[in-house]
């Protein structure tokens, strides 16, 4: 199958890649850095089936220059996997404007581009799947300085949301994934923390499994207390906030 995945510099978009590839697909990926800055061994551009081209997912001619490329390859992605994301402090002592519209350029419409970019061809064969790498914040804004992250991540849930329910017909699929707390290797998964490994080994088997699910949360436990947390009044949550925060 032919994969496109955003934001492979790192993290799980970088661990997605390697899965893929690993599995015997072909892998056409983006980011903003020089590919020789991030994949240092060679790992991924060694592989015959990798393809990859600097991009930055809010800037429209860089976008362009992507579909492009790829239509005169006649490279048509199954799979379109939108992991590339941002996360900054945006509430300080003061509110940084600046930082929260970066944020929703990339998080959000950084994101939305590309659905755009594909979905016609994707409504007239029929078929194809865009995949949103979300977050486990969407459900309650318990980060207390990162706004524009927990709203855009949230926005784009909502956003696939409305298309799986008015696009059912097509036979184009919007999965949302929303993870928990990754970590390196190095670290290990625990009760509330899961390698990006381990998370793109679930989101890659989720997939092309075809299970019917079009909402993956993960880790369990992680995902449990969220959703607790989300249907609890906001002074209670404000409460749990402050406390925590010591």
């Amino acid at each position: 199958m032919n994969i496109f995945i955003t934001g492979v510099s790192s993290g799980l978009g970088k661990a997605l890649a390697a899965e893929f590839l690993h599995d015997n697909h072909n892998v056409w990926a983006v980011a903003r850095r020089k590919i020789a800055d991030w994949d240092t061994n060679k790992d991924l551009q060694s592989n015959k089936n990798f393809r990859y081209m600097i991009c930055d997912v809010s800037i429209s001619s860089d976008v362009e220059k992507v579909c492009k490329m790829m239509m005169d390859e006649q490279f048509i992605p199954d799979i379109v996997i939108l992991n590339a994301g941002i996360m900054e402090n945006d509430l300080e002592e003061d509110f940084l404007y600046s930082v929260f519209y970066k944020i929703y350029q990339i998080n959000l419409f950084g994101a939305i581009t590309w659905i755009d970019a594909f979905l016609p061809a994707f409504i007239k064969r029929n078929c194809g799947t865009f995949v949103a790498i979300s977050s486990l914040f969407s459900y309650r804004g318990l980060n207390s300085k990162k706004m524009a992250y927990v709203g855009s991540k949230a926005a784009l849930n909502m956003t696939f949301e409305c298309f799986r329910l008015h696009l059912l017909s097509t036979g184009v699929r919007f999965i949302t994934v929303n993870p928990g707390r990754m970590v390196g290797s190095k670290d290990g998964n625990g009760l509330m923390r899961i390698t990006y490994k381990s998370a793109a080994k679930k989101i890659a088997g989720h997939i092309l499994s075809k299970r019917s699910a079009n909402i993956l949360d993960f880790p369990f436990i992680s995902s449990a207390i969220t959703k607790i947390l989300r249907v609890m009044p906001d002074f209670i949550v404000a409460k749990v906030i402050k406390f925590y925060r010591g």
